[in-house]
């Protein structure tokens, strides 16, 4: 695909290059390739040229007609894993025919194997294996464990790769690329970045996101999260307030919107950052709206009331950002929750205006006791308990 994005050219184009490549280099060293020693002459010294070496004299052969197999992406098969793998580390000796286990006593129905059916390896026949008698169970374990140790015994580092790829292949992915441009986001993360570099980070993760609805887990790990933690990487968690920082508010709304499509039990938080966003960015209208969808949908949310907070206190507005902060006050104090009360002060504190012992307080937006739940409680640097993966300080232990 960058061959065809970087010279304009169709996919059958480079399709035709690559595969005449293939047809003419492989004609020229015909023996070595039908015995199957190409690719240890490939990988000794480069004795053979690449067969995608001379995609212009592939061009020759002219530009073939290509049709879609399935509607959809498919993950790429065990035989191109391998001819990858064999390319840069020399050839992997895996038998890969057809697999006709031997007659063991009386049939038993319905095992597949009884009834004299071939297997294609290792795929077919590992799929077949549980439908088996237990005779012929343990004769197909046999042959795959005799094949899988011949492979290893050829080549260990080629066959530990194609290993490690054909695991990949069950985890949850991008395609077109997508990862790649995200790559080295993490460690960019206290660094400024450009406007436009941000635009076009946005633009990537919104496509990414696009892949992954109702599964932030999946998106995790498809950008490299770990399996045993997937929350989403605390750049991608922080992507909405620097768009909001560097003033390009309609990204922010794309990319806190594509998240809470992704993440939708928490939808919340994500209207929230762009709220925020949108106020840094100087929309002012904007930023007052959502707020105001924010306290109609979710009066009782605890965190949705002292984040209205933050948006009216970067908008200038004192005491509309009070007000949200008295209501915080006051579910933090029903439910005894001591990292908010705390988290309040401090606010109410920074605006000037700490409440005193007699304080009291109005409810604005709904009443304080709707659709809220009691919230455990969280070290600043442990996960959130809103399980939006975000470090607690970072996200409903937000300071602003």
């Amino acid at each position: 695909m960058g061959a065809v994005t970087e010279r304009g050219a169709s996919v059958a184009e480079v399709v035709g290059e690559l595969a005449g490549s293939a047809v003419v280099v492989g004609a020229r060293y015909e023996e070595a390739v039908t015995d199957g020693r190409y690719p240890s002459l490939l990988a000794s010294q480069g004795a053979v040229p690449s067969l995608l070496s001379e995609p212009v004299a592939g061009a020759g052969l002219g530009t073939p007609e290509l049709s879609l197999v399935s509607e959809g992406w498919q993950p790429i098969g065990l035989g191109a894993i391998t001819d990858v793998v064999q390319e840069a580390l020399g050839p992997v000796e895996l038998d890969r025919s057809p697999v006709e286990l031997a007659v063991i006593g009386e049939a038993v129905a319905p095992c597949p194997a009884c009834g004299g059916a071939r297997f294609g390896f290792p795929g077919e026949l590992g799929e077949s294996s549980p439908a088996m008698c237990p005779a012929h169970r343990v004769e197909a374990e046999k042959v795959s464990n005799q094949r899988f140790e011949a492979a290893q015994a050829s080549n260990p580092d080629g066959w530990g790769a194609i290993l490690d790829a054909c695991r990949r292949l069950e985890l949850a992915h991008l395609p077109n690329g997508l990862a790649t441009l995200l790559v080295g986001a993490e460690e960019s993360l206290f660094q400024a970045r450009e406007p436009v570099e941000l635009a076009a980070r946005a633009r990537t993760v919104v496509e990414a996101a696009g892949w992954f609805p109702g599964r932030p887990e999946d998106l995790a790990a498809a950008l490299g999260g770990d399996q045993d933690m997937p929350w989403l990487p605390e750049w991608l968690a922080n992507l909405v307030y620097d768009l909001g920082y560097a003033g390009l508010a309609a990204e922010a709304v794309q990319v806190g919107e594509a998240l809470a499509r992704v993440d939708p039990d928490n939808e919340s938080t994500y209207a929230a950052d762009v709220a925020y966003a949108l106020a840094h960015a100087g929309d002012e209208t904007g930023a007052r709206t959502r707020v105001e969808d924010s306290l109609l949908r979710w009066p009782g949310e605890l965190w949705v009331r002292i984040h209205a907070g933050d948006t009216l206190e970067v908008l200038g507005d004192a005491d509309g950002a009070e007000a949200q902060l008295l209501v915080a006050l006051e579910m933090a104090e029903e439910d005894d929750d001591f990292e908010a009360r705390s988290d309040i002060y401090g606010r109410l504190a920074r605006l000037g205006r700490a409440p005193g012992p007699t304080t009291t307080v109005r409810l604005i937006g709904g009443p304080s006791g709707l659709g809220r739940t009691p919230q455990t409680r969280s070290g600043r640097n442990d996960p959130c308990f809103c399980g939006s993966g975000r470090k607690y300080k970072r996200c409903h232990g937000w300071s602003g």
